[in-house]
């Protein structure tokens, strides 16, 4: 493979029908099975034989190798970050509109956001990120993860992934970003919803029912962050409030 295949394009999204679709790209569908049950087959073929390819089932290039993916993560330059949060389908105009009449004045933050900016937000969220400063974590992770294997110590056999890795970093993450414990399960519903309408393949209808617990959830992230503001003198440890 040559040095420049990965040279800014010239074919745009809207030209996406010119685009080559070959049989990896025609067998790659990220929202069914057997790729949600087990998508490892899928990359090892997809690495040995055509590791990079369109798929028309997203409209976007797959990219499956790790030192291909890390040369294009490091080349901003060529490549924008900035559709990273930007929905694979469309949502429909009324969806649009349901959200912008709420005005929340969303900006790009880290994962879809591109140099120097990037680079700003990226020093400012690492500084509150250190050894030092998370270390009020520890005895929460050993509560949470106690707690998850007395739930299934009992059993002659367990799936770790099932029974304790799937729960377990989830609770950690929101106690770090100091979410109340009586909201931690709420939010994580609310999380897969905002998950489908970024990743996931909603008919139009579904994209628009999910709306409100969307904008639900944009609403609390914005009150969460007033909530903590207002009591920094109670000298919070979590992770938004040292921001």
């Amino acid at each position: 493979m040559s040095d420049n295949v990965y040279t800014k394009p010239s074919i745009t999204t809207k030209d996406s029908s010119r685009c080559p679709v070959t049989a990896m790209g025609e067998s790659f569908n990220p929202f069914t099975d057997p790729y949600i049950s087990n998508p490892y087959d899928f990359y090892a073929q997809a690495r040995s034989n055509e590791p990079v390819f369109y798929s028309p089932e997203i409209d976007h290039w797959v990219i499956s190798n790790f030192s291909d993916v890390r040369a294009i993560l490091r080349d901003s330059d060529t490549y924008s970050s900035r559709m990273a949060q930007s929905p694979i389908k469309p949502w429909p105009q009324e969806a649009v509109a349901m959200l912008n009449a709420e005005n929340f004045n969303l900006v790009a933050n880290l994962s879809n956001n591109d140099p120097p900016s990037h680079s700003q937000v990226r020093s400012f969220l690492k500084d509150a990120f250190t050894p030092k400063r998370i270390k009020w974590l520890e005895p929460y992770v050993r509560t949470i993860v106690s707690n998850s294997i007395d739930s299934f110590i009992h059993k002659k056999e367990t799936d770790l992934v099932a029974d304790m890795l799937y729960e377990t970093p989830a609770q950690i993450l929101l106690t770090f970003l100091g979410i109340p414990q009586d909201d931690i399960e709420k939010v994580k519903v609310w999380s897969a919803g905002r998950a489908l309408l970024t990743w996931g393949k909603l008919s139009d209808e579904e994209i628009i029912a999910q709306m409100p617990d969307f904008i639900d959830y944009l609403r609390y992230c914005y009150d969460l962050v007033d909530t903590l503001e207002k009591n920094l003198e109670n000298n919070s440890d979590d992770y938004t409030s040292e921001l």
